[in-house]
């Protein structure tokens, strides 16, 4: 793992800021190190910040489609996600600004915890 994904999985903002800025770095990794950050903010439960999390997906989203538009490649929707599809425009981005995303730590009857995520649509703006 290098040094950038290990930031960025550690939801080490300001390490991830500063590694990207590396002329060594691609377009490609900064884009992967600002999605992983901003997925990795929506998921810790130690470091769960749904506003960093939507800022930094949005920033690789918009970095993603500025110049060379670099594509993101999408799988087949998950029926556990409610066959859910990644957005691949920062338009599509921007339409999420008005969805509420909560994730949550649960335990199981095994004693291990689970992540919850829960998304929402709804009529206000948050970001």
């Amino acid at each position: 793992m290098t040094p950038l994904k290990a930031a960025a999985e550690r939801c080490q903002a300001v390490m991830v800021d500063f590694l990207i800025e590396r002329p060594e770095i691609s377009v490609e990794q900064q884009i992967e190190a600002l999605e992983l950050v901003g997925a990795s903010f929506a998921n810790d439960k130690d470091n769960y910040d749904v506003g960093m999390a939507y800022r930094y997906m949005e920033r690789g989203m918009k970095l993603r489609w500025k110049g060379e538009v670099v594509e993101k490649v999408l799988g087949e929707p998950i029926a556990a996600y409610d066959n859910w599809r990644e957005t691949r425009t920062v338009e599509e981005w921007k339409g999420l600004g008005s969805t509420v995303m909560q994730c949550t730590w649960r335990g199981s009857p095994s004693g291990r915890e689970s992540l919850v995520v829960t998304i929402q649509r709804c009529h206000i703006r948050l970001f």
